[in-house]
């Protein structure tokens, strides 16, 4: 038993340094230093108190260097980042773009199961993973129930449109041989109409 709580321990302890090792822990500089936010600066640029300023390419953050030396984290939003560049601008404040790492497939993957097997190893130490399958049940139950009326309602709606498209295309071909009906009827009793001479009296006058 010992040698399996040791075990245990180990495995937790590697679950959680793992995910630890994708914080960024802050510079040694920084400790101790006042944090600034976006308008201050801003303000910080205008009156010359900024040196050098490192853009990261996410522009979620910049990297300050003042003119004492001392480096500092702001976080920003993309928007902000023109704003920031028109300030340094006019400030002449020197500037340049971080490119940030991106992680690779692997490492997310390995993050995201290592947060998942963590979170699952801690469930099991609280004694509530009966709970949480009883609970992953009837959540899959329930959407199983939610997707199949969903489908008999989808189902319902396509068979009222095809019913629909149906009898408005027997509409149409009724009103389509009406007309041609029409049309077949009235045709030879105009012509026959135009045919039918006019009788013409004509009195012949002789002038005597």
């Amino acid at each position: 038993p010992k040698t399996a709580n040791a075990e245990s321990n180990m495995l937790a302890l590697t679950c959680l340094a793992f995910p630890l090792a994708f914080l960024q822990p802050p510079h040694p500089s920084q400790w101790g230093v006042q944090r600034w936010e976006l308008p201050t600066l801003r303000e910080r640029i205008h009156k010359g108190s900024v040196a050098k300023v490192g853009i990261h390419s996410s522009q979620l953050a910049v990297e300050v260097l003042d003119v004492n030396g001392i480096q500092r984290r702001v976080d920003i939003f993309p928007e902000a980042t023109p704003v920031l560049i028109q300030d340094m601008r006019e400030a002449h404040v020197g500037f340049t773009v971080i490119q940030d790492r991106e992680p690779t497939g692997l490492e997310v993957f390995l993050y995201s199961f290592t947060v998942t097997m963590l979170i699952i190893w801690v469930i099991g130490a609280l004694g509530l993973m009966e709970d949480l399958v009883w609970g992953l049940a009837i959540a899959g139950m329930s959407l199983y129930s939610a997707i199949a009326e969903l489908n008999s309602m989808i189902d319902e709606g396509l068979i009222w449109l095809e019913a629909a498209i149906t009898d408005g295309q027997m509409r149409l071909r009724s009103l389509r041989l009406f007309l041609l009906e029409a049309l077949a009827l009235s045709g030879p009793q105009a012509a026959h109409d135009q045919m039918i001479p006019v009788p013409i009296e004509v009195e012949d006058r002789l002038d005597n």
